[in-house]
């Protein structure tokens, strides 16, 4: 199966409308990545991968916000093409860790998590492709490449509650949740989102903390989000002796997440209470000198450039000795590469991010795919077994968004004869 870098790219969102990426840097200033197109022999695969930026409305049509990358092969002989003639054979997770380097390094002046976000539909959309030439799941493909094994099954953990919405109700929902879905880890966001030390109401994170705990339980698992609301150790390490009072397993983001330094102190200061951080982090460098900061590694299969750059970092979690948990807060396709990553790597932790705090009906997926894949059963998802990613969009939801192809002006040469 090969591979065809062609311009322009893909298409990425700019304060709600769509902005098409160019074959050079755009005025706007909007990052550029070459289009990848598969090719292999006489036989047709398309491979769908998704990038996605932060402010989408997930109940909503299908927008500008949202990019599914389609990557189609073609019924013809095989051929590998670029604007600078750089020939590549794309079969293996390998191959693909290459494209999406090269993709990176040839945007080295543009770069940033607008780029990462392009670079993630491009990335996703190979693995599902090279996982259905293999006609293997990209869960199974995950493992190999990791030396772990391809679980059926994720555990989840609740997640995604809205400090707005009134505290009681969410801790309603958690219980309803674990009673009627067998949910048994729930985690809730507390302080202020980037608050600088002012809580979203007064004392909210006070009360919330132990009522939770007295609510569902010593045997449910508790998690703490606080989304970078503390500025000061001053005011996060009462809340962080809180956490470890009422028997917390981590905390998630208590600074700013480029606090890095701060972070470290904290979980010096408080070791009984593990730091979660690198939900927002697309960096490789600066995951690789901040291994000290976490104990609980969260990179987003979205936000750090697709499954490639996420698997580098559970490689560096599993060296440090810590846990790798992925960011998949959202029922959508970032929830189905979650799936298959989480089920795969060794050192994942035991579960896995799902929408099941906000609503007492947790969503199954089908808001996207023709099957509830999302679906919750004795706290549980199943991983789709199918080849690539295992799930097939709705084509009504489909139908709906608004599409763009990229096409090239002109044949490729033709392959060298070594190629395959």
């Amino acid at each position: 199966m090969q591979l065809a870098d062609i311009d322009p790219v893909a298409v990425v969102s700019q304060q709600g409308r769509a902005v098409e990426a160019t074959k050079q840097p755009a005025a706007n200033g909007l990052p550029w990545l070459r289009m990848l197109i598969a090719t292999l022999g006489a036989c047709a695969l398309v491979g769908i991968g998704f990038g996605v930026g932060s402010d989408v409305d997930w109940e909503a049509p299908p927008s500008d916000g949202m990019v599914v990358t389609e990557l189609n092969t073609y019924e013809k002989d095989g051929y590998v093409g670029s604007r600078q003639d750089i020939w590549r054979t794309v079969e293996t997770p390998a191959d693909i860790d290459a494209v999406t380097d090269t993709a990176w390094r040839q945007n080295y002046k543009h770069t940033g998590d607008v780029l990462a976000q392009v670079l993630a539909g491009v990335d996703t959309a190979l693995w599902d492709l090279v996982a259905r030439n293999l006609n293997v799941s990209v869960c199974t493909l995950v493992a190999e490449v990791m030396g772990g094994e391809c679980k059926s099954h994720m555990p989840v953990y609740g997640s995604n509650g809205n400090r707005e919405t009134d505290m009681g109700l969410l801790l309603a929902n958690a219980v309803h949740n674990h009673d009627k879905y067998g949910v048994q880890a729930f985690k809730f966001q507390i302080a202020q989102r980037m608050g600088g030390d002012v809580d979203i109401t007064p004392n909210r994170t006070e009360t919330l903390i132990p009522l939770a705990r007295q609510l569902l339980g010593p045997e449910v698992t508790l998690l703490a989000d606080a989304n970078g609301g503390y500025d000061t150790i001053e005011r996060a390490k009462p809340i962080a002796q809180l956490l470890i009072d009422n028997n917390f397993t981590f905390f998630e983001e208590p600074y700013p997440f480029w606090e890095y330094d701060k972070a470290a102190a904290l979980g010096a200061a408080m070791p009984g209470m593990p730091i979660a951080l690198g939900e927002q982090e697309y960096r490789m460098d600066v995951w690789q000198r901040n291994v000290h900061a976490m104990d609980v590694w969260q990179p987003d299969v979205h936000y750090i450039g697709g499954v490639s750059r996420s698997l580098a970092v559970a490689r560096m979690s599993m060296e440090a000795g810590a846990r790798f948990v992925p960011h998949s807060p959202n029922p959508s396709f970032v929830a189905v590469f979650t799936l298959h990553i989480a089920a795969a790597v060794p050192n994942a932790f035991q579960f896995m991010e799902a929408d099941a705090v906000n609503t007492r009906q947790p969503p199954d997926g089908k808001r996207f795919f023709t099957e509830g894949v999302l679906k919750i059963k004795d706290g549980k998802m199943k991983v789709p077994t199918g080849a690539g990613w295992g799930v097939a969009l709705r084509s009504d939801w489909v139908d709906e968004a608004s599409k763009r192809t990229s096409k090239m002006k002109s044949s490729p040469p033709p392959p060298s004869p070594t190629a395959t």
